[in-house]
């Protein structure tokens, strides 16, 4: 196939291509009429570019969208003959695939450059001036977290000794030696997780974005803990305090002069209870997904955790709640917002005093929600559809409750009749059960008679 690379000028030129030697290349010289190129007929993709100077360049010619290009190879001397014409062969093989070698090159360099800038910045970055002025705006403004203030406080609380030096400069040893530290001041293994989490969220951020070159918490393991899997329900002689409670209270805030919705809590606390939602969800309710004649609450993907939107079916005493609820409806379309400001509410301060005040110990917001939860498998509600009204993303999740069963107290009640039962098996049975647990027991006993 004839040769068409064409010559200086766009015109063929026969003085311009020869067999490049090292000999000829040595005893090239410049010309008075400026820059010439010379072609070479053994790789007629490499080209010699003889400048003014006397210096001689290797270039390795290529076609991009029909445009003629030089790529500089680099000056004869530096790159010998030989590497001159295989990397002209490895331009050519990566213009076959429409890829511009000039461009990849530019970018490369943009790259490089940029990472250079970054790696000065990562030197001067101070772990409180990026919380305050990069982590903090990208987690409010371009990931909505909700949770970042709290994070905030965590590692103003528990790493200030942090604040004030380059990120870069964390050791892996700081961090042990603080887990330790914590544990012999008696902070529970999960607790030290969770605030350790808390200083993660923006290192591991700050090295996807590039402003760190290395995670120095990449080298730091949680503190491996037995999973927790508590659960704190109420028995029947609780729940009926606890409602008893509610009202009093509610009787006693309906005779102050204060805004009506100052007596929230009663219509939560009884709502969490038939519903089984989380607190952060119940917060964010909104009266446009409460749905009275299908008897249906929505907790859109915003709200709950699994980040997926999850359909509630009301009882009776729930729908009963909120039909009463609304009727002291005077502003926004929160179902509880703050009896203040009318907007969300973070936390509720009036529980912890509340249920000092009940008697009812141990027992927190959370486990409302266990409740809910512990009275569905106690009446024998698949373990499956317990967790699709929950919102877990797993069964494992779930299986905490399963031991509340009347299945699973069945088989444990069976094992009275083997003749080797220990004494006092039957005792020790319903020593650790719940009062529901107790009638649900003696039921399966007189069964077996």
């Amino acid at each position: 196939m004839a040769d068409t690379t064409p010559a200086p000028g766009g015109k063929r030129g026969a003085a311009n291509k020869v067999k490049l030697t090292d000999h000829y290349l040595r005893n090239l010289k410049p010309k008075a009429s400026g820059r010439y190129k010379v072609w070479d007929t053994d790789n007629p993709r490499l080209v010699v570019d003889v400048l003014a100077s006397g210096k001689k360049v290797f270039r390795a010619y290529y076609l991009h969208n029909g445009k003629p290009k030089f790529f500089t190879i680099g000056p004869y001397g530096t790159v010998t003959l030989a590497q001159a014409r295989k990397h002209a062969g490895e331009i050519h093989s990566k213009t076959i695939s429409g890829s511009d070698p000039i461009e990849e090159k530019r970018q490369a360099a943009k790259q490089q450059e940029a990472a250079k800038q970054q790696a000065e910045l990562s030197k001067q970055l101070v772990l409180k001036t990026f919380l305050e002025e990069v982590y903090e705006p990208w987690a409010r403004e371009d990931q909505g977290l909700k949770s970042v203030s709290h994070t905030l406080k965590n590692i103003q609380r528990d790493f200030s000794w942090l604040l004030d030096q380059q990120m870069d400069s964390l050791q892996p040893e700081e961090i042990d030696k603080w887990k330790k530290r914590e544990l012999e001041r008696g902070l529970s293994k999960h607790s030290i997780n969770r605030r350790l989490n808390s200083l993660r969220a923006p290192y591991s951020m700050a090295y996807k974005k590039r402003y760190l070159q290395f995670n120095p918490l990449s080298q730091v393991e949680n503190v491996k803990a037995r999973e927790n899997k508590r659960v704190r329900h109420l028995s029947v002689d609780e729940e009926e305090t606890l409602r008893k409670k509610l009202r009093e209270r509610t009787e006693q805030q309906t005779k102050s002069p204060k805004p009506s919705f100052s007596y929230y809590l009663e219509p939560m606390v009884l709502l969490t209870l038939n519903t089984g939602m989380r607190l952060g969800e119940a917060l964010q309710l909104e009266w446009k997904n409460v749905n009275f004649e299908q008897g249906i609450i929505t907790l859109t993907d915003d709200t709950t955790k699994s980040k997926k939107t999850r359909h509630i079916p009301m009882n009776d005493e729930a729908k009963q709640i909120l039909t009463d609820w609304g009727k002291n409806r005077t502003r926004g379309n929160l179902v509880f917002p703050s009896p203040r400001t009318g907007k969300r509410m973070n936390k509720i301060n009036s529980w912890l005093p509340f249920i000092r005040g009940t008697g009812i110990e141990n027992f927190r917001f959370h486990d409302l929600r266990h409740t809910f939860a512990s009275k569905l498998v106690m009446r024998g509600v698949p373990l499956y559809d317990v967790k699709e009204l929950l919102g877990h993303a797993k069964l494992e999740e779930t299986e905490r409750y399963a031991h509340l069963s009347p299945e699973h107290l069945k088989k444990h009640v069976q094992k009275l009749n083997k003749k080797q039962t220990q004494p006092g098996a039957l005792e020790k049975l319903l020593k650790n059960a719940t009062e529901e647990q107790r009638q649900m027991i003696a039921a399966i006993l007189m069964e077996g008679k």
